[in-house]
């Protein structure tokens, strides 16, 4: 059996709920059983997890692109909102980084199990650390527990912005900050059903245009120092991943399903029809 076969034959999809955080689209039945039976089955005789643990738009080179340009300090706290397989966490923990502290939430339990084992795997046990969390529920912090806090391709399926923005403006500590790296919509459209963040009806799919996040972090107590386009620089990538057909690779597309082609096609053409965009923003709490 192929390692896409493998991986692929393993999901489950849930039903969907009505969170507004809702990573349902990602929570896949056996995550840990197939990460570690898939890499078993190739040549290298060293895992790179990098080409998994990366669900987004550009992985591990996007992920470079993205912590290297938000303001992280060696002797930093920080905290990553729908963490994921926890590949951004990592590298945050690791060098050049090296923060002191990097702690990873996420609404899927399989996720956060499969984070912590993949951690366990590298020799990363104590930091980063992963529990199950919410961006609009954070109860489980303190006020100013973190210097700073950021998601990445989970403002998607965020119902409600400002609450997330008001839970990481209490989170963060003054002078701290908040990074968003996120698919938005840029002009009204027809969206294409199934995409990388939601299954063919579109639950669970909250897009929004970027001037909204803008007015949620401001009405926190944000302000914007910067923010980049990076829409074109997307689209050619997504434009390479459906070229070689997508989940062929063992890489985040695997865990995308059967479908994985048509998502990423029909995220393709959202782009290319300038209904959709990509993102990145830093803000810095007042």
């Amino acid at each position: 059996m192929t390692t896409q076969r493998l991986i692929t034959s393993m999901i489950r999809r849930r039903a969907p709920t009505n969170s507004s955080q809702n990573r349902d689209n990602y929570a896949l039945k056996g995550i840990i059983e197939a990460v570690q039976k898939g890499p078993r089955n190739l040549d290298d005789t060293k895992v790179d997890y990098t080409k998994v643990d990366q669900f987004h738009i550009g992985g591990h080179l996007t992920t470079t692109k993205f912590l290297s340009w938000l303001p992280t300090k060696p002797d930093s706290t920080i905290l990553d909102i729908g963490c994921g397989l926890g590949g951004p966490a990592r590298m945050l923990a690791s060098p050049p980084y090296a923060c002191s502290r990097v702690v990873g939430i996420d609404t899927s339990s399989e996720f956060v199990d499969a984070a912590r084992w993949i951690s366990r795997e590298v020799g990363m046990s104590g930091n980063p650390s992963f529990a199950l969390g919410s961006g609009e529920d954070m109860a489980a912090f303190e006020d100013a527990s973190f210097d700073g806090c950021y998601m990445i391709h989970v403002g998607m399926n965020v119902g409600d912005m400002g609450r997330v923005a008001g839970e990481m403006a209490r989170v963060v500590k003054g002078g701290g900050w908040a990074g968003l790296f996120d698919v938005v919509r840029l002009k009204e459209g027809e969206i294409k059903y199934p995409v990388p963040w939601t299954g063919p009806s579109g639950e669970g799919c909250h897009l929004k245009y970027w001037s909204e996040y803008s007015e949620a972090f401001s009405a926190h107590g944000w302000t914007l120092r910067d923010s980049e386009d990076l829409t074109a620089s997307s689209l050619n990538m997504i434009r390479k991943a459906v070229g070689r057909g997508g989940g062929k690779d063992w890489g985040p597309e695997v865990f995308m399903g059967e479908d994985a082609d048509v998502k990423q096609r029909n995220l393709m053409e959202g782009l290319e029809e300038g209904v959709l965009g990509v993102f990145m923003g830093k803000w810095e709490k007042g």
